[in-house]
């Protein structure tokens, strides 16, 4: 076609074409680099390793179109990549461009019986199976300098079917790169209506920051409404269960081993509506869940769902990774102070006779919110000083109308304090988002002794989430304080409302997530690690001893190490066992520190676990 006319440049170096021998020149190399549109030789390992760089630059160039800002990468990666560029937002005109340049080539292939590499089940084949599918990447260019900072951006493209790139373009600061998300199974129409929706919201938020206005009821599962869903929360769920083949949580796998299971309780729903759809939703509709750590992709609307759904959180609950069996090592324990710097303990709970947050609504949330922070204040059991710090745009506390400053929760969430709006997927199907931030705040003690802080989240996932930190390495005392704090809060509570903490009579306290039904205790210990947990075997050591590890976020240590879900055991008896972990962690680290062998001993560990 004459608008697709062009010149071809080979790479320079490259031998094989015979109207331009040798590729272009230094000057043309130039302007299509300063306009990135030349790419490059491959230089990482998995390239490399790939074959992506062989007889580099041999047979390899850029088509570069006459009009429209058309070009076009042969032997790149893929045999060829059309791509198209322009100013403004008209992605279809692009697409149309792209479109036409491949029709053209494709037809000019089947002259001499050739046609583009694809599969019925597939789509186009590339070399990339991450590109397979439509093999379609829309790039779109927005300056978003107060969205950017008032987010996590990366984030919330991926809650709109979107990827974050790169800051800075073309030299341009606070300047983004969004492109689209996964090709596979998705049309070329869907994956452009797609990226221009998402790129449009991004927008519409930027406009609003710079009006001064509020953004969360425009987010994704922050505003009233929950995010699209193939699962309805009310009613009778669909007679097929969605296709979860490729999800990784706990639930997934139940639903899977027990096809049945989907069908006998998709009818059903609890007295205050919520029906199986409600509970599987963060497994049905999240993109990344699953990975290093448990996850169960089932959440509880309301302390019903655990009697009427009970065949799918037993399931649930019996594919949780059991507690190791106590290990006969007494003579490798070592005083974990020397690797212990801080413990913490952490409680779960959420009130009687109220939903949980995926089923809560505005005035459910304001009363929990209500009852909690009252109790907080009244408590015997919580030191003097104490105040209740709404996030900031929050309306329902009337001491603080409209939460504490932006600036002000910003330090707090940098010092792990107060906690910030939901960004992953999980969270955001299982509505914990909803109405953000909305009678949600962190209850601190600032005149407690540095040695020690007691911290309460108000309707952060669960209503309430009790923390207390400690230096040094006492579990038990830390578990003893917050327990403490919570019996005494509970008596508040009896005495000025209708009932305490929500227990179901054999699940234990009743939670959010299903992996914390149970005691809903959290131990954790940061711990100074640099040895032990470079070591290869490190994750199976961990495993054996019933305690997972996550990089310290803060308080000098190096590794988080916390214990496993296991609802059957007792506070008690997690802390005995998150105690015993520890020394044993603590004692291969001073082995290696002071450059003695410890694999003999690891051996016995794992073999003992196995």
């Amino acid at each position: 076609a004459s608008d697709l006319r062009g010149a071809y440049l080979p790479l320079r170096g490259s031998q094989s074409c015979e109207i331009c021998p040798g590729g272009m020149t230094s000057h043309q190399e130039e302007r299509l680099r300063s306009a990135e549109m030349l790419f490059s030789e491959p230089d990482s390992l998995l390239k490399l390793s790939a074959g992506l760089g062989l007889q580099w630059p041999d047979a390899r160039g850029v088509f570069v179109g006459s009009s429209q800002g058309l070009y076009v990468w042969c032997n790149e990666e893929d045999h060829l990549r059309f791509c198209a560029r322009g100013q403004g937002s008209d992605v279809k005109q692009l697409w149309q461009t792209v479109t036409a340049a491949m029709g053209a080539v494709e037809e000019s292939a089947k002259t001499v019986g050739r046609s583009f590499c694809s599969s019925n089940h597939f789509g186009f084949t590339t070399s990339c199976p991450s590109r397979l599918g439509s093999a379609l990447r829309v790039t779109i260019t927005l300056k978003i300098p107060l969205l950017a900072k008032a987010v996590d951006l990366s984030a919330l493209c991926r809650s709109l079917g979107l990827h974050c790139g790169s800051e800075t373009v073309l030299g341009h600061s606070s300047v983004w790169q969004v492109s689209s998300g996964d090709c596979l199974g998705v049309s070329e129409c869907d994956l452009l209506n797609t990226t221009m929706s998402g790129c449009r919201r991004l927008v519409v938020l930027e406009q609003l920051l710079e009006q001064g206005e509020g953004i969360f009821d425009a987010m994704p599962g922050l505003g009233d409404e929950l995010p699209p869903s193939l699962m309805p929360v009310t009613g009778r769920c669909p007679p097929r269960l969605p296709d979860i083949g490729s999800r990784k949580t706990l639930a997934a796998a139940a639903l899977r081993a027990d096809p049945g299971l989907y069908k006998r309780l998709r009818t059903l729903s609890t007295s205050g509506g919520a029906n199986i759809g409600t509970c599987i939703r963060p497994t049905v509709d999240s993109w990344a869940v699953g990975g290093a750590s448990v996850c169960t992709g089932l959440v509880v609307g309301e302390q019903e769902c655990l009697d009427t759904f009970r065949d799918l959180f037993d399931a649930v609950l019996a594919l949780l990774p059991k507690a190791p069996a106590l290990l006969d090592l007494e003579e490798m324990e070592a005083d974990e102070d020397r690797a212990c710097v801080w413990v913490r303990a952490e409680l779960r709970r959420n009130l009687q006779g109220l939903k949980l947050a995926p089923c809560c609504g505005v005035d459910e949330r304001r009363e929990a919110e209500r009852l909690l922070v009252g109790a907080m204040l009244q408590a015997e059991a919580t030191p003097e000083g104490g105040q209740y710090l709404p996030l900031a745009s929050s309306l329902s506390y009337s001491p603080r109308p409209h939460g504490m400053e932006e600036d002000e929760q910003r330090r707090l969430c940098a010092e792990g304090l107060v906690f910030s709006a939901p960004t992953d997927s999980r969270s955001l199907a299982a509505g914990i988002g909803r109405s953000w931030p909305d009678a949600r705040g962190a209850f601190l003690v600032p005149s407690m002794a540095d040695a020690e802080q007691l911290l309460a989240w108000i309707n952060e996932e669960d209503h309430l989430r009790l923390k207390w930190t400690s230096t040094g390495s006492d579990l038990r005392a830390v578990l003893s304080q917050v327990s403490r704090v919570a019996e005494a809060l509970e008596a508040v509570l009896h005495r000025t409302s209708s009932g305490g903490f929500a227990r179901h009579d054999s699940l234990g306290y009743v939670t959010v997530d299903a992996q914390h039904l149970g005691a809903g205790v959290q131990l954790t210990a940061g711990m100074g690690l640099n040895h032990l947990s470079g070591r290869p075997d490190f994750a199976s050591l961990c495993a054996a001893l019933g305690v997972q590890t996550a990089p310290a976020k803060v308080g000098g240590a190096h590794v988080e190490v916390s214990n496993c879900p296991a609802p059957h055991l007792s506070g008690d008896e997690l802390a005995d066992r998150m105690l015993r972990s520890c020394r044993i962690l603590a004692h291969f680290e001073t082995a290696l520190e002071q450059g003695r062998s410890v694999d003999d001993q690891l051996r016995l560990i794992l073999s003992q676990s196995c």
